[in-house]
């Protein structure tokens, strides 16, 4: 909006300054001359008969040089005339004649003023109407002066004034004093008295442009949705008249459309590309869809172009704190520097309270909010802030009459939602510091004060964090009544089987969170990355680590736009719960004893970890489940990976583990044996988990190396690896060494015919768990002579598994004399 020229007649400002005889020195003037001719000079004026007051005037100066009522009429001609240096050098004249003449100071201010020099005017006049508020002409000329200069409540008082005491011969010259007035209103936020100004102007005739904007943008800081009508009205005139654009998108904002609020703003900024409210508006919009680092780098313009608008610096501080750089908005604050007055600028100490808490400086926050709350005797958000760092410091009384007051403050305006905006703001701050203890109180009093499902859910998330899951399971309920979004759904669902423990119950909360998402939406990716890392922790915890993997595959259809959670924090913590998840099922399998279903998840747990240095515990699992899998390859190459490091098993495993499974995995290779035996046995004498370890390997080793030495034909040796084996500190592989013992009886023929029917009965024993004692009870039956029998302890071998090469040639020419099986 346009600032208006004084359109006011200086003719009858000077009239209006003249208005009184003056009171300097004068000698007696009932036979003064020049008497006569001031009163000439002035009925000129009055008929605006320039030229004969000019010279009326100028000959009653001569005639007594000091009569200063002349001088003042007489530059009331020159100011008429646009001569403004030449009234100011006929009034300094006359205040050589009368220093302290209210008269005189009066004209001097005005004439320096109209001539550009408000540097000297300006004061003169303050002084006059610190006297005398009456003089209208000079409220009239400080009114423009502080409208120009941007000081809106100035102006204000200076334009009341000017209307309380004009004469009413100067009504018809209103107008644009009038729409100045108004304009001032709005711009020191009071908006109602604005828009009834406007609208009393308008009233008054044809309402020209500035009249039309006036009532729209009055009407927009009112009540956005009223004013659409009127800034669509506008729309013709945008091209010549941008600013139309400025107020459509800030309005546009105020509804949340930043859709629109960013288009106009965008085409304000074609239209004026040096305009900070421009570059501001665009900044806000970013700001309020999270963009903030579009949004710093348009405040930032916004304050290069326009340094003298405070507003620009505090929204800047306001993205920086956003961005978790507190150090960077405090030290933008503290270079802007505190307002005046408090009340000057609210917001910059607001603002500074907010980065205080985000700073978690909550000592620094009592100590420069406690003097400003006088100050501020209607900001709810300022005891809000105080309460909340009396609150964290441990002045709990403090902080709750601090709050108190707020709330009372918060009743007596109506605006209990804002306050509860306010300590909700504050709460979260506390909560994405790790606070939630100080956050709960305030969230409760918020949520005490107007509901909302956004701070009922924050109220949610403290609850859980303080290990409140009842309570937590309560609050996220009824923010589900009020909206079941999917945050609020899966909050529920965690607090649910954390306080039931019911991890079937908390599956079907988990499903309807997955249920209401909507991949259309802008943030569906990220809702269901972390829908699936918490429903997978809440599967860990519940004991299932494979649904806990299926957690995040449940979701395939948000693939396609995985792409976008690629970086960030939330990519790591998606990726580190999938490998974590991964790791724990792998774990799952391999105790179930399934080592390549092991493999394949712990390579994916690898491979899915967001660092860049492999997990050590992964790596040592896997390199244990690469040896379950039976591929001695694999299992080496696996467990050279961590050979020479400290995996995380009970000690002495996480020394002796990948030794002593070296060796086993080694002795899987023909002829390895003997030496991995000679491995196993140095690390003798170890205990716990080691000693078990150690024990299972070198039963298993020696019964390879008795295999070994047996298929040698070397008896001796044989014996040698079996009694090692029996040794051996475990319980695996019993059945196997009570077999081969009783097969290397039956080969010693001289200890054969003594034992047949002992080595029949502890093979029918052995039978059930190795099938290969079958193969060796028919031949013992065979020796016997009871063939039949042989059949079909072969016939049980080859239904067992047995894998013995003959067996399936002594089947057939057996059945060739007996038959076929019925």
């Amino acid at each position: 909006m346009s600032r208006s020229a004084i359109p006011t007649s200086t003719l009858a400002l000077a009239l209006a300054l003249a208005r009184v005889p003056a009171h300097a020195q004068r000698p007696a003037q009932g036979d003064d001359d020049s008497a006569a001719l001031v009163d000439e000079g002035r009925a000129a004026l009055k008929r605006r008969a320039l030229d004969d007051a000019a010279s009326a005037l100028d000959q009653a100066i001569a005639l007594n040089p000091r009569r200063v009522e002349a001088y003042v009429l007489r530059s009331a001609v020159y100011a008429e005339r646009k001569q403004y240096q030449e009234g100011v050098r006929l009034m300094r004249r006359a205040q050589a004649l009368a220093p302290a003449d209210e008269d005189v100071v009066a004209a001097l201010g005005s004439y320096l003023v109209l001539s550009g020099d408000t540097g000297a005017g300006v004061p003169l006049l303050e002084q006059v109407v610190a006297k005398d508020p009456a003089r209208y002409g000079a409220e009239l000329l400080l009114g423009h002066h502080w409208y120009a200069a941007g000081k809106w409540a100035d102006a204000i008082t200076a334009f009341e004034a000017y209307f309380a005491h004009r004469p009413r011969d100067l009504a018809s010259e209103d107008r644009p004093h009038r729409i100045d007035l108004a304009d001032a209103y709005l711009r020191d936020r009071q908006a109602h008295k604005a828009l009834a100004v406007f609208r009393h102007v308008a009233g008054e005739g044809t309402p020209d442009l500035r009249v039309r904007f006036g009532v729209a943008w009055a009407t927009a800081a009112i009540d956005c949705r009223s004013a659409q009508p009127l800034l669509r009205e506008l729309e013709p005139v945008a091209d010549a008249h941008p600013e139309a654009w400025l107020v459509e998108g800030q309005c546009a904002l105020a509804l949340d459309d930043t859709v629109t609020a960013l288009e106009r703003g965008q085409r304000y900024l074609h239209a004026r590309p040096g305009a900070a409210s421009g570059h501001a508006l665009v900044g806000e919009v970013y700001a309020s869809r999270g963009n903030l680092v579009e949004a710093r780098h348009a405040f930032e313009t916004a304050r290069a172009l326009d340094p003298r608008r405070r507003r620009w610096p505090v929204r800047l501080a306001a993205v920086l704190r956003r961005l978790g750089d507190a150090s960077g908005a405090l030290a933008v604050l503290e270079t802007l520097g505190p307002p005046t007055s408090a009340a000057g600028d609210a917001d910059w100490w607001i603002e500074l309270g907010r980065i205080l808490i985000a700073s978690g400086d909550g000592q620094a926050v009592v100590a420069r909010l406690t003097p400003i709350v006088a100050e501020l005797p209607a900001s709810t958000a300022i005891r809000a802030m105080l309460g909340a760092a009396q609150l964290a410091t441990g002045q709990a009384e403090a902080a709750a009459r601090t709050f108190l007051d707020a709330e009372a403050i918060a009743r007596t305006r109506r605006t209990e939602s804002r306050f509860a905006d306010e300590l909700a703001t504050l709460a979260g701050a506390r909560l994405a510091a790790g606070d939630a203890a100080v956050a709960e109180p305030m969230l409760a009093r918020a949520a005490g004060l107007a509901e909302s499902a956004a701070i009922l859910r924050d109220l949610g998330i403290a609850r859980l964090a303080i290990h409140r899951p009842g309570d937590a399971l309560t609050t996220l309920d009824r923010a589900i009544a009020l909206e079941p979004a999917p945050i609020t759904l899966l909050l529920d669902a965690r607090a649910f089987f954390l306080f039931t423990g019911d991890i079937a119950g908390a599956r079907q909360r988990y499903d309807r969170a997955e249920a209401t998402l909507d991949p259309r939406h802008p943030d569906a990716v990220e809702l269901a990355a972390e829908l699936a890392i918490d429903r997978a922790a809440s599967e860990l915890a519940g004991g299932d680590p494979a649904r806990a993997v299926t957690a995040f595959e449940r979701l395939e259809r948000f693939e396609k736009l995985a792409k976008r959670v690629t970086a960030g924090s939330l990519a790591a913590r998606r990726r580190a719960a999938l490998a974590q998840a991964q790791h724990a099922a792998g774990l799952a399998v391999l105790r179930a004893g399934d080592g390549g279903k092991a493999v394949e998840l712990l390579t994916s747990s690898l491979q899915a970890a967001p660092a860049d240095t492999p997990d050590l515990a992964t790596l040592c699992d896997l390199a244990l489940a690469a040896v379950v899998s039976g591929d001695p390859p694999a299992a080496l190459k696996a467990l050279a990976a961590v050979k020479r490091q400290r995996c995380p098993f009970p000690a002495p495993a996480d020394l002796q583990a990948v030794p002593i499974l070296i060796a086993f995995t080694e002795a899987l290779h023909p002829r390895q044996a003997g030496r991995s035996l000679e491995q196993l046995t140095a690390l003798a004498g170890t205990h716990g988990l080691a000693a078990v370890l150690l024990g299972t390997a070198m039963r298993v080793v020696a019964l390879e190396a008795a295999d070994d030495a047996y298929r040698a034909g070397d008896l001796a040796k044989t014996r040698a690896f079996m009694a090692t084996a029996k040794r051996a500190n475990t319980r695996i592989g019993s059945d196997e060494l009570t077999y081969d013992l009783t097969l290397l009886d039956l080969v010693d023929e001289a200890r054969f015919d003594g034992k047949l029917d002992a080595a029949i009965a502890t093979l029918e024993r052995l039978a059930p768990k190795v099938p290969e004692a079958l193969v060796t009870l028919g031949i013992l039956y065979e020796r016997k002579g009871l063939p039949e029998k042989a059949l079909e302890a072969w016939r049980r071998a080859r239904k067992a598994g047995s894998r013995f090469a003959m067996l399936a040639e002594w089947i057939a020419a057996k059945e060739r004399i007996y038959g076929e099986p019925p």
